[in-house]
């Protein structure tokens, strides 16, 4: 009987080139490392973790990639829809920055609705590097933007809301806040479900059954109908980093005992 034979593939190759010359001792890799190198092998994951990287590094710069003051209103242009970027135009050809089409704004008095038509004889460009709003960053005063708008030009590439903020910009903005809950829910749980997994496994008998009853049971609560009771007797006169951190911790509490997939 044979156990343990590699016969083809990616596992092979790397027993190959990783295994030792005869009669040398080599030290034993890390765990981290033989993780790094699996992880490496796989490009599905190279590419998440691309993705990843870059959806962090854009919410934690998002006022450097924001093009409006998410907090800035617009009584002119409620309700934009979208303007999509361009690079070609019919009279001037490629453009190195991206342009839009500023909108025409009518009222129509038989149906009493807006309607945005494209002026195609204008364009709105950007400007890379440019001057815009103020933000702070790290202590200290910035106004330069990834693509910075023409003041003269409204340039909404996702449109406003109802009060005329830009959409692209809160939404890069928010995406920071949606990040940062993520990563603290994530860790609480992992903290969460490895204690009472190591307590579980150490202490054994009536304390293992009593832990794995309380995880049964939070395994059998249904998520959206508890979410919403949880929300609804939060206090209304709560400020804003209190609701982050307690949503944060029901999140928490309910998401601990789930397997990882």
């Amino acid at each position: 009987m044979q156990d343990n034979i590699l016969t083809s593939g990616p596992d092979l190759a790397e027993a190959t080139a990783t295994a030792p010359a005869p009669g040398i001792t080599t030290a034993p890799e890390s765990p981290m490392r033989l993780i790094w190198r699996r992880f490496r092998r796989r490009r599905p994951a190279l590419f998440g973790a691309a993705i990843v990287l870059g959806l962090a590094i854009v919410a934690i710069f998002a006022e450097f990639f924001a093009p409006y003051d998410p907090a800035k209103r617009d009584s002119a242009h409620f309700y934009m829809p979208p303007q999509i970027p361009h690079f070609l135009s019919a009279e001037e050809g490629l453009h190195l920055a991206p342009f839009v089409h500023p909108y025409v704004e009518t009222f129509d008095n038989e149906t009493f609705e807006t309607t945005f038509a494209a002026d195609t004889s204008r364009l709105c460009q950007f400007r890379f590097l440019g001057k815009g709003w103020n933000y702070s960053m790290l202590g200290m005063q910035f106004d330069r933007h990834l693509l910075a708008p023409d003041p003269a030009c409204p340039m909404h590439v996702l449109g406003t809301d109802s009060l005329g903020r830009d959409m692209l910009s809160r939404t890069l903005i928010g995406a920071r806040l949606t990040l940062a809950m993520a990563a603290l829910v994530v860790t609480a749980s992992v903290f969460i479900g490895t204690a009472i997994g190591l307590m579980s496994g150490f202490f054994s008998g009536w304390v293992d059954n009593v832990l794995q009853r309380i995880t049964e049971f939070v395994l059998a609560l249904p998520e959206l109908p508890f979410y919403l009771a949880l929300v609804a007797i939060l206090p209304r006169n709560a400020g804003p980093y209190t609701v982050f951190f307690l949503l944060a911790l029901i999140l928490s509490l309910l998401k601990w005992a789930q397997p990882v997939a």
